[in-house]
């Protein structure tokens, strides 16, 4: 298996953007550039190359040092002026600060929370509880997805987070559906859920054509396995 941690240089082996090149921030307090027009800052980037022989290099520059030094301008300029430009609204929420996500798991065997919220008064009293606290977002999942954990049917996913999208339906929450499943999706949005979260990465039969009729935002998530 060949080894593709990058090779920490001092310089690049060769112009940046002559080779497919990425560049990474490197976050600290005192920056000088805010990434994405939010809250991170850097000042230096860390400068990723593939080179021909198929191995990663990486050395860290500052913008203006990347700008001189790269074989394609317009390809840096670019990528910086992406990394640099705001983002959009998140379903009404502001990206130049921090957003909490509170995690309301209605099942009786998940990690993290398994149990305590598979009432649907329980669940919603404390989805309501993790507003008042701070989370702008809150994300209701019926289908425990831990390693071990027994499958559930289309219609017991349903049966327990669809009771908690409508008690919490008109706050000012805004709901998020964690779930893999297509009829889910559908079922949940019509039900007051404004943001789709799926661990499987829409792999889920009619998950991607589901979501994309959905018409709202969808967070794209990966699970081992």
């Amino acid at each position: 298996m060949t080894d593709r941690r990058p090779e920490q240089e001092a310089a690049p082996r060769v112009p940046p953007f002559a080779v497919p090149t990425w560049l990474r921030p490197v976050i600290v307090p005192s920056g000088v550039h805010r990434l994405a027009g939010g809250w991170a800052r850097f000042s230096e980037l860390d400068v990723v190359q593939r080179q021909d022989t198929g191995s990663y290099t990486i050395c860290r520059m500052v913008p203006d040092a990347l700008m001189a030094a790269s074989d394609d301008p317009n390809a840096a300029s670019g990528m910086l002026d992406r990394l640099l430009a705001p983002r959009g609204d998140f379903c009404g929420l502001p990206m130049d600060r921090p957003q909490l996500m509170g995690i309301l798991n209605v099942t009786p065997d998940s990690f993290s929370d398994g149990g305590r919220h598979n009432a649907p008064a329980r669940a919603i009293a404390a989805g309501r509880t993790m507003f008042e606290a701070g989370a702008a977002i809150i994300d209701i999942g019926g289908e425990s997805t831990r390693p071990g954990a027994e499958p559930v049917t289309r219609n017991q996913e349903l049966a327990r987070v669809l009771p908690v999208l409508a008690g919490l339906r008109g706050g000012d929450a805004v709901l998020s559906i964690d779930t893999r499943h297509a009829d889910v999706m559908t079922r949940a949005v019509a039900g007051g859920a404004a943001v789709i979260n799926d661990v499987g990465g829409l792999r889920g039969d009619g998950a991607l054509q589901a979501a994309a009729a959905a018409q709202v935002p969808v967070i794209i998530m990966h699970m081992q396995g």
